[in-house]
């Protein structure tokens, strides 16, 4: 691995089984020798940090404005292997105007900054909470531990009202970005390991040549063995022959993946307090009129993270009804009863992810799930 002199060792005779301490030095060198070939995946936390573990549960909510740059930083405790550069954002523009927000991955070295890939228009248009990703190679930059990764968002523009947007962490909105492999070890270390156990390589080596010396003795027994059989076949009586051979064992059949649909909600919004007989109406495009037809509509709920909520059919007497050749599934629910789960809180904008589920009549499960959004407002104002 490394042109280092082997310095002399003891020889000794070997057993059969790897030391442990062998064993674990190769699983060390193997995370520094190897690390450049993956790539660490860092979440944004809503205090401005980057961290290899979400710390966020619940969807944290951060506005963008114009000339006010957001920041995430990560102090390095070793060094960085070389690769690509991405992110994965979570964000929403409430102006639905051209605008567009940079982002920018840099690195904080020695009191100066190099930036390590940058997308000028990273965060577009969006006409609700869309993920914005993107990739780029990596600079070639060696980094070492006391350095700084940092992430920058800068709205470029701001459009009609509320500035560009707002950016989304936490929860099913697992912002992040990707840089190549993180490691424990920087260069010098790597090459203290090699000073110091360069005499464990020889006996590496040792092993290795151990190990073509039976696999050679073994070649050699399979022939022996291989001339037996056939000395034995020349000698003794055929065996009888079966008539009938036995089935071959059935292959058990790979169970298929529960197809997802996407559902959609009408009102979009929900503004508590809420109006009373307020209907929300959940609509599913599923893959033919028979599939619409086929499906159990007493099994359906409307299920979230904490509660679940039965439809009730009384809330689509004022709804048009979807002919018969259409391919979309309409439940109603009663929007008092969903909101009642999301009530009594401090005034702020929520995101959910709500879950329809149910079966057919063959009783194979029907999913579909879309994103609710829930505005909460102080109790002593007016809806909207």
């Amino acid at each position: 691995m490394c042109n280092i002199p082997a310095t002399p060792v003891q020889r000794r005779r070997l057993k059969p089984f790897y030391p442990a301490h062998v064993v674990l030095l190769l699983f060390i060198l193997s995370l520094a020798y190897f690390s450049n070939a993956h790539a660490t995946r860092l979440y944004l936390t809503p205090d401005g940090y980057l961290e290899e573990i979400p710390k966020a549960r619940s969807v944290v909510k951060m506005p963008l404005r114009l000339n006010s740059p957001r920041e995430w930083r990560k102090i390095l405790t070793g060094g960085m292997g070389s690769g690509s550069f991405g992110f994965n954002i979570y964000a929403q523009n409430f102006s639905r105007a051209d605008a567009a927000a940079s982002v920018e991955i840099v690195l904080e070295a020695g009191g100066e900054e190099v930036t390590l890939a940058s997308w000028p228009k990273g965060l577009g248009v969006s006409r609700g909470t869309d993920l914005f990703t993107g990739s780029q190679g990596g600079s070639g930059v060696q980094a070492k531990a006391g350095d700084v990764i940092v992430l920058r968002v800068t709205a470029q523009k701001t459009g009609t009202y509320h500035g560009y947007g707002s950016l989304y962490m936490g929860g099913q909105f697992s912002s992040s970005i990707d840089v190549p492999d993180l490691t424990a070890l920087n260069e010098p270390d790597i090459a203290m390991l090699d000073t110091q156990f360069s005499s464990v390589y020889d006996d590496l080596a040792e092993i290795r040549r151990q190990q073509e010396v039976v696999q050679a003795q073994l070649s050699l027994i399979s022939e022996s063995l291989a001339n037996i059989e056939g000395l034995l076949a020349a000698y003794l009586p055929p065996s009888a022959s079966i008539s009938e051979e036995e089935p071959a064992p059935a292959i058990p059949k790979t169970p298929e993946r529960t197809k997802i649909y996407s559902m959609r909600f009408e009102p979009q919004v929900l503004t508590l307090p809420l109006e009373s007989g307020l209907a929300l109406v959940c609509t599913v495009e599923l893959d033919s009129p028979e599939e619409v037809a086929a499906t159990d509509r007493n099994s359906l709920e409307l299920a979230f993270s904490h509660s679940s909520i039965k439809p009730n059919p009384e809330y689509c007497l004022d709804q048009t009804p979807e002919p018969a050749s259409s391919s979309m599934l309409k439940v109603c629910f009663s929007a008092e009863e969903v909101a009642a789960s999301f009530d009594g809180g401090e005034p702020e904008t929520l995101i959910f992810t709500a879950w329809l589920k149910g079966s057919r009549m063959d009783q194979s499960p029907l999913v579909a799930r879309g994103i609710l959004r829930v505005v909460r407002k102080a109790q002593d104002s007016a809806p909207e």
